[in-house]
Formats: C-alpha cells, structure tokens, sequence
C-alpha cells in the first residue's frame, strides 16, 4: 500500500474508533452489522478524492483491521450504508437468523426495490414463469421427485435475472439477497399460477399431467429400503381434504363454464356494437335535424326581410310612376333611371322567390324524411335493444353461476399450491421454505 492510502487508511481507522460506540449500537442481529449513513458519511469525508473502487477497497480493510473480522466474513455497501455479515457455521445458526435473504434488514431490501422496481413487477415475473411451464417445469413430462428438487432453483433463476438487469452495478450478495426477498414476495402467487397449468393440463389429460396431480393423494409409499413414505394430500384452509378426481372435476367445470361466458361475449359484442352504431346513427339523425331547423330559421328570417325589401321597392316604384305621369315629358333624369333601376329589381324578385319557394319546399321534403327516419329508427332500435338484452341477461346468468364456481376453484387452487410446496419425509411431509 503507496503511502497516500496508508495516510487515509490511518484517518479512517481513527475515526472508526472514535464512532466506536455508535458503531456497536448498529447490530442488527448477532452476525450483521449495518452502519448508518450519517457514520459513513463522517468516514467519507476522508476519501473525496478517491474513485468508488478506491473507497470499498479502503473502507473494507480499516473495518476489518478495527473490527478484527475474519476472512470469511463478507463486507458490502447497500443504500449508502455498510453491511457487514459475520461468517456463522451451518450447525450454529440459528433459525430465527435471517439467512434466507442474506441477512439484510427487509427494511434496507424494501428501499431497493422502491429504487429498481419503482412499479409491480408481476407482469414481468408471469412472462418468465409462462415460459417455465413450457419448458423445464411442463408437467406434461417432468415428475414429482424433478419438480421437488428443481422449482425453487428455477425460481430463483428468474428473480436472479430480473435484479440484475436491473441492479447489475450492487455487490453480490446484495442482488442475492434482493432476489430472493422478492421470490419471498411472489412465491405463492407463483405457486397458484403453476397449481392452475397443472390441473388445466391434467384435466386434459395432457401427457403425465394428471398422473402428476394424482401423486397428492396422502397414500402411504415404500422406498426400495421398504421404508414408509406418506405423500402430501391437497388440504384447503378449513382442512377439507381435495382428492385429485375432485380437483380435475372442479376444473372442468371452472373452464366449462368460462368457455359459455366466453360464447356468450362473442354473441353479445356485435349485438352490442351494431346497438351502438345504431345509437349513433339515431345521435347523427338529430343532428341533422337540428342543423336543418337553424338553416331554416335562417332562411324564413330572410324570406321576410326580402318580402319586406320588394314590397317597399314596390311601393316606391309605384310612388315614382305617378310622380312621373303627372310630370309629362318633363321627368327628371334622375328619376327615369331610378324607376327603370326599380323596375328590374322589381321583375328579378319574381325569380328569386321561385328559387326560395323551391329551397322551401326541398327543406320541408328533408324534415320531413328526417323525421320519418327517426320514428322508423326507434321501432329498429327498441328492437335491437331487446335482442341484445336478451343475449346480455344470458351472459349474466351465466356470470352469477360461475360466482360459486369460482370460489371453490380458488380454494382448490389456493389448496393445490400450498401443496405444491410440501416435499416428502419420512412418515410426514412439511413445506418446502425459499
């Protein structure tokens, strides 16, 4: 070690030893030690210069030159935080010690996953199983003892996966302990996905499925030493038994009943569409209706003025002539032009009120029709109204009978993979912990 680190090295340990109270209080279990940030922050203090490599290689060797830590114990950083996880043998740990998830306060893993998995990563976790039960978990081939010995490892595979692209740059036993903290999270909602593939394959008499599900019988088995086995029986919360045949009857029934709601949907969709396209037609016909109503408001309001507007040329007109009889050949210019300006006006209206007298006409023919369409398109819609209802209180009677249906499928499931979890004992089995 150059000399500058040694000079730091000496600083840290320093301080280490002077936090040496505070530092004892962070025991979070008799083998884990987690520092606090503000105590890091004080021993950071003395490595701002220095690349993050630099920094763990320095602050791992002062915590275990001051703390006198074997080789075997492991040190890592987590959440600005040092952990440190003494080496404790097998025959010594006790059960209550946090192994599974590399003793890391579930606290400290909560704040990892609010920081990597910010949303649910169910939907993710599903795809991967989807992709498990077709291939090294199809219990259409695989058999009780491979399934037993394997899923767990497999599950673990998935989280491993899934965490590291996600927190590749956190130490090992960090993405470890993450990713079985969330196995930990999803592993009955995994388990219940599997109970379902299961017994849908086994209903269907799909490969070695239902010689599969049938293993869960609680019958008594010898291994080739005649020692005595009992296999796991499918058990519900209430402690009612679930034989196999019944499970796979259940099933059938849960799917039986989807496949008419399903039918039944499929029925009701067009009719409920070509019911909304009508709605909308019938909104469009109004529409119409309206817009017609304003463009003849419009044009009856000009229909007046212009009646108005050619009675009073008229009567100017008419005013002008006697004035202009009574004048004789003396008729001033100005009023010759303005009778002849009158006259053509006077003789263009007549065209003019053809044409609206036409415009009338062809607006009273399209209420009219309007109209007509829209008392026509009631009866058709009552009607289609009824057909659809029709179908829909189907579709709801069909709904309201798989309710129980569901429940008991639900407990079926819940039961099945709670089993699923059960390995065997000798003379008894217990659940298989991740």
């Amino acid at each position: 070690m150059n000399e500058k680190y040694a000079q730091i090295l000496k600083k840290i340990n320093t301080s280490i030893s002077s936090l040496s109270k505070e530092i004892e209080e962070c025991w979070t279990q008799k083998n884990v030690l987690v520092i606090e940030k503000d105590i890091m922050d004080v021993l950071y203090a003395h490595v701002k210069e220095l690349t993050p490599p630099e920094i763990q290689a320095l602050m791992k060797k002062a915590f275990r030159d001051t703390l006198n830590l074997h080789s075997r114990d492991a040190i890592f950083f987590l959440n600005k935080k040092l952990v440190v996880k003494k080496f404790i043998h097998k025959e010594k740990i006790k059960k209550d010690c946090n192994t599974r998830f590399g003793s890391i306060p579930a606290e400290e893993l909560e704040k990892l996953i609010v920081k990597y998995f910010p949303e649910d990563i169910w939907e993710r976790v599903y795809t991967e199983l989807e992709n498990l039960v077709t291939s090294s978990l199809d219990f259409r081939s695989i058999t009780n003892k491979y399934f037993m010995d394997n899923y767990i490892k497999l599950f673990q595979k998935i989280f491993l996966k899934i965490v590291i692209e996600q927190a590749k740059d956190e130490e090992k036993e960090v993405i470890n302990g993450l990713a079985n903290f969330l196995l930990r999270k999803y592993f009955d909602d995994m388990l219940f996905v599997l109970a379902e593939e299961l017994t849908k394959l086994a209903s269907n008499k799909e490969g070695s499925a239902e010689a599969f599900l049938r293993y869960y019988n609680g019958d008594t088995i010898f291994d080739d030493e005649k020692r005595p086995f009992i296999k796991p029986q499918i058990i519900d919360a209430k402690n009612k038994v679930w034989h196999p045949s019944a499970i796979m009857s259940m099933t059938l029934q849960h799917f039986q009943q989807l496949k008419k709601i399903q039918f039944q949907e499929e029925k009701y969709s067009p009719y409920k569409k070509e019911f909304e396209e009508h709605e909308q037609e019938r909104k469009n016909l109004e529409v119409q209706i309206k817009n017609l109503l304003i463009v003849k408001e419009t044009f009856e309001k000009n229909s007046q003025e212009f009646i108005k507007e050619v009675k009073a040329n008229k009567i100017e007109l008419d005013g002008l002539r006697e004035e202009a009889k009574a004048l004789g050949t003396n008729v001033p210019l100005e009023i010759s032009d303005k009778i002849n300006i009158l006259s053509i006006m006077y003789k263009n209206s007549y065209k003019k009120e053809e044409k609206m007298f036409d415009e009338r006409k062809d607006m009273e023919k399209k209420m009219t029709n309007l109209n007509t369409r829209i008392v026509s398109h009631k009866a058709e819609h009552k009607a289609m109204e009824l057909k659809m209802e029709s179908v829909k209180e189907m579709l709801e009677t069909y709904k309201e009978e798989l309710a129980p249906i569901n429940t008991k499928y639900d407990v079926a499931m819940h039961a099945l993979a709670k089993t699923l979890s059960k390995k065997l004992i000798s003379g008894k089995f217990v659940n298989n912990n991740t």
